[in-house]
């Protein structure tokens, strides 16, 4: 009995989902809601065409958050990538001008990306036009963090982020809902760390649920990210 009833509420979910709302789902004028989806588990029922299209909008926005925690937690924010201190090369033969700081170029690892352009494509391809061209030439200071230098990627060491870890996405869940066939907004459920002020010295000690919240635009035939979700603070 409660196996016929999910199949039921499933259904109806499916109807709802694939209503004729072709002048936009939730805009002014248009008789339908926004569509939210809270992503936990695979549904466990033959797949029909409408529910298969929706698993991989499911799928597409999933990978499109582990990317941009991968690129938030080990490229750009929180830690970058690893050096190799010795192998300075000379920011003067860089293709772009020196930075005011003179520029401390060095060698970045490559077991993530094994050059600067795939580092790119790995950005152009989470995050939208604008928000990719000021991760890649003017984060997080006005300066590049990473460039090719010869066809190396290297890293500059004036410009490092110093940012201490305030969320975790470790077996974050997220829901998602769909305003038109060019945004969706995205509600991310994250564990936040807050720091014991009475501890000598402080530390992070106290875990609590936190809503990261962001935005999926269709741009280009992909779905990316607008901007870079960190944690609930403005990127």
């Amino acid at each position: 009995m409660n196996r016929n009833i999910r199949w039921i509420a499933i259904a109806i979910a499916i109807l709802v989902m694939s209503c004729g709302c072709q002048n936009g789902i939730g805009l002014p004028g248009s008789s339908c809601q926004p569509v939210t989806v809270t992503v936990t588990a695979p549904i466990e029922v033959s797949p029909t065409k409408t529910q298969s299209a929706n698993s991989e909008l499911q799928n597409t926005l999933q990978d499109l958050l582990d990317r941009n925690w991968n690129l938030v937690n080990n490229v750009f924010v929180f830690s970058t990538l690893a050096i190799s201190p010795d192998n300075p090369i000379d920011s003067d033969t860089s293709p772009i001008p020196v930075n005011r700081h003179g520029g401390t170029w060095y060698q970045a690892d490559t077991i993530l990306f094994p050059s600067f352009a795939a580092l790119i494509a790995y950005v152009e391809s989470t995050y939208t036009t604008d928000e990719s061209d000021k991760l890649l030439t003017t984060w997080p200071n006005g300066e590049p963090l990473y460039k090719d230098i010869n066809g190396v990627l290297c890293i500059n060491l004036d410009w490092q982020p110093n940012t201490p870890v305030t969320v975790s996405w470790e077996n974050y869940t997220f829901t998602y809902t769909q305003f038109d066939d060019n945004a969706i907004q995205l509600d991310v459920l994250a564990t936040a760390y807050l720091t014991d002020d009475t501890a000598e010295p402080p530390y992070q000690n106290i875990e609590v649920p936190m809503h990261v919240y962001g935005t999926a635009f269709f741009e280009n035939g992909q779905w990316k990210l607008l901007s870079m979700m960190i944690d609930n603070r403005d990127a």
